[in-house]
């Protein structure tokens, strides 16, 4: 129970859940009053897209309150987890201190979906890769369908370093593997950043 509102008693602060089709969807985190009533919402699937947002935890300080949230793909791939501080302006319930931590498998799965569309610029941060690395993923290997299983696990991670196994096919028999290794790069668009690319 929260006091984000000031309304002389506490509200609730909770996530509404839909399961149309028998999935979950982003949820909304929604600020209840007295009888029922909603005084103010808001969709966890805003700040950064992915099939589903589920809240994982919330706990309060005065007049905020602190959440984590999760965003992913299917049934638990490229995860995103995300956490920030809730409180109530002006009808509306705002997010500040808002903090994002990519998954190694999200970042080298968005970089794998912006080479097939050969659409750098679609990237959260588009310097994650290097130009020559940019190069070689849309030049040399351009006409590769690259795909990765993007599974908690996928990459092999170590400290600060992680490598991610992907394989690639184009018209005909012919088909490749390779990997991306990232490392860990605080205050990037990601959080990380491509060390080594290898193809073959």
């Amino acid at each position: 129970m929260a006091t984000l509102r000031g309304l002389g008693y506490k509200q609730a602060l909770t996530a509404y859940v839909c399961t149309a089709g028998g999935v979950t969807w982003p949820q909304d985190l929604v600020l209840i009053g007295a009888g029922g009533k909603l005084l103010a919402s808001l969709n966890l699937g805003t700040f950064v897209q992915g099939e589903h947002s589920d809240l994982t935890t919330v706990s309060f300080s005065g007049n905020a309150a602190h959440i984590a949230w999760t965003t992913y793909e299917g049934c638990c791939l490229d995860r995103v987890d995300q956490a920030a501080t809730v409180s109530y302006q002006s009808g509306k319930l705002v997010l500040s201190n808002h903090t994002v931590s990519y998954s190694p498998e999200a970042v080298v799965d968005d970089i794998l979906v912006a080479q097939s569309e050969k659409k750098r610029g679609s990237l959260k941060d588009p310097q994650v890769v290097t130009d020559s690395q940019w190069t070689e993923l849309t030049s040399t290997y351009g006409d590769y369908t690259l795909t990765m299983d993007g599974s908690p696990g996928t990459c092999s991670t170590s400290g600060r370093t992680a490598t991610c196994p992907f394989s690639g096919v184009r018209t005909g028999p012919e088909e490749i593997s390779g990997s991306i290794t990232l490392q860990k790069a605080p205050g990037t668009g990601y959080g990380w950043s491509v060390t080594d690319l290898q193809m073959g």
